[in-house]
């Protein structure tokens, strides 16, 4: 009677349990709930997947078989433990760093946070005065026109816009905040550059009836559109605010990048892939299901970086000359991933195209590889 398994929930999915193993290594957990399985919509996504039942039975059988495999003879070679004999020290030592490196990463990110979120407070001030702007000058803009109508209109009025020093002094103190000085000064201001306009009109006073009729119009055409910001349509405002993300997201891949990067070490793929750009192990894994599949390429060597060796084109060529089966991994404005495999040497046909029917590209971002078509081969790679 087989001992029954204990059961566990999926860490993306933590309602589901686990149903799969999937056994091509084509991502960074092998462990599957039904709703891992059903949202891998792309085909290139897809694993192979037995029950954990059926997996545990392939591995009894697996290490029964290996049973059989003898052993090295005369024990293992020094040089192949030699350094292990430090190890409890370059754990300690690299703990300590880890530990180190935490606290100065919790600082960075609360300062970039706090500067993030102080630029934010700054803006969202400032359209909060501008909005509270709008309402001081529309209340100004029928003050103005009051005056105006009263200045002309009014006779009894009359006598109280005609100013002299003392006037001014006082309404001048008696302003309450230096808006109201503001005020009192662009109104004077407009009452000497009114009478300066006045003074070349041949009639005044049909000069002023036609200023007064256009500044109702203005006033009536001003209120009928009211003032918006981008976030009364929040439909715009979200599209604004997920280009802003992207746009963030670039900005911070410089704030998490581990230089050098240590990767979990097997046999069959060494030290894993010596990258900057793919810096999700589950996508790095992924490449290298590729090249097993459609390259039969094995450990990876990193021959060029475009950060460390140069952009141009002489640059790449300095460095992957010389070097046949090569991936290449780009990373676009857009923060979009991919590359392409090349089985040719990339110097060996400077300046022309070289023929081949085993290149293809791929896309990180889409998880997706485009085969070559099997026409014009001999368009296959340009070597420029």
């Amino acid at each position: 009677m087989d001992t029954q398994v204990k059961s566990f929930n999926c860490k993306l999915h933590p309602s589901e349990t686990i149903q799969r193993v999937q056994v091509d290594a084509c991502d960074e957990s092998p462990l599957k709930c039904i709703e891992c399985i059903l949202s891998e919509h792309n085909a290139s996504q897809k694993g192979k997947y037995v029950t954990l039942k059926d997996f545990i039975n392939q591995a009894d059988k697996f290490y029964s078989d290996l049973r059989e495999f003898s052993v090295f003879e005369g024990g293992t070679p020094g040089e192949f433990v030699e350094f292990l004999t430090n190890e409890d020290e370059v754990v300690q030592k690299l703990q300590e760093h880890v530990n180190q490196e935490k606290l100065k990463v919790e600082q960075g990110f609360n300062d970039l946070i706090k500067t993030f979120g102080k630029l934010c407070k700054a803006r969202k001030d400032e359209v909060y005065e501008s909005l509270d702007k709008q309402l001081i000058n529309v209340k100004a803009n029928f003050a103005y026109y009051k005056s105006k109508l009263d200045r002309y209109f009014n006779p009894d009025a009359t006598e109280d816009f005609i100013m002299n020093k003392s006037k001014i002094i006082d309404k001048i103190n008696n302003s309450e905040v230096i808006e109201d000085l503001d005020l009192i000064i662009k109104n004077i201001k407009d009452d000497m550059q009114e009478n300066e306009k006045l003074a070349e009109a041949t009639d005044k006073k049909q000069e002023i009836k036609n200023a007064l009729s256009e500044a109702a119009k203005e006033l009536q055409v001003q209120m009928k559109d009211l003032p918006k910001t981008i976030f009364f349509n929040y439909g715009e405002a979200r599209e604004q605010i997920e280009k802003l993300e992207e746009n963030v997201e670039k900005y911070l891949d410089k704030f998490t990048d581990i230089d050098p990067f240590f990767n979990q070490f097997s046999l069959t793929q060494g030290l894993g892939m010596d990258t900057k750009i793919l810096k999700k192990h589950s996508d790095q894994v992924m490449v290298r299901k590729w090249l097993k599949e459609h390259a039969k390429m094995g450990n990876l060597k990193l021959v060029y970086r475009a950060t460390r060796d140069g952009f141009s084109a002489q640059d790449f060529h300095s460095k992957a000359n010389g070097h046949s089966h090569t991936i290449v991994i780009a990373k676009s404005n857009m923060n979009k991933i991919f590359g392409g495999y090349a089985d040719k040497d990339w110097g060996s046909n400077n300046g022309n195209y070289a023929q081949s029917n085993d290149c293809w590209l791929f896309s990180v971002t889409e998880k997706t590889v485009f085969k070559q078509k099997n026409t014009n081969q001999q368009y296959a790679i340009y070597c420029n």
